[in-house]
């Protein structure tokens, strides 16, 4: 079988929404976390659509949940149109915008852990690559086919 640009947007799309339901990272909380808080005090998991751990009622959090679950929609979104586009100038746009959101997704997460990790007092919060991030690089991989299937195959595009 013969995988075209229009598969590989589809299993991206999917691995869009898995992405909102694993851990991306993993916050493990220091020895010196344990003697300030206590035994029972959590790690903190960041999964693409939630975090786990943190108290998403305080307004920093809760705009960095929703600023991720926002992005990952319109990533999705933007493979999801990709489906249905006839062009391949208009193909390669939707491709570039997608490739955008992946270059500054690491940006963002480097952000998105330090925020977190300064808003928990004394804990000592070590970050953890999780399964989010293979499919991340999946999305990658992804996204850089596509866009080579699509410039490969630009006459198979209606005019």
């Amino acid at each position: 079988m013969n995988f075209t640009h229009k598969h590989t947007l589809f299993l991206s799309c999917i691995l869009a929404i898995c992405v909102l339901f694993v851990p991306i990272v993993w916050l493990q909380v220091s020895r010196g976390g344990y003697e300030v808080y206590g035994p029972t005090v959590p790690h903190v998991y960041i999964y693409g659509g939630d975090i786990t751990g943190k108290d998403v009622s305080w307004w920093g959090i809760g705009f960095a949940v929703n600023f991720q679950r926002l992005f990952i929609g319109i990533f999705f979104l933007l493979g999801f149109w990709g489906l249905f586009v006839s062009r391949a100038t208009n193909a390669i746009v939707l491709l570039i915008l997608q490739a955008l959101l992946l270059v500054l997704f690491p940006f963002w997460m480097m952000a998105y852990i330090g925020g977190v990790s300064n808003n928990s007092d004394g804990a000592g919060l070590t970050p953890h690559l999780h399964i989010g991030m293979v499919i991340y690089g999946a999305l990658v991989v992804l996204n850089v086919w596509s866009f080579v299937k699509v410039i490969r195959n630009r006459n198979q595009f209606l005019p």
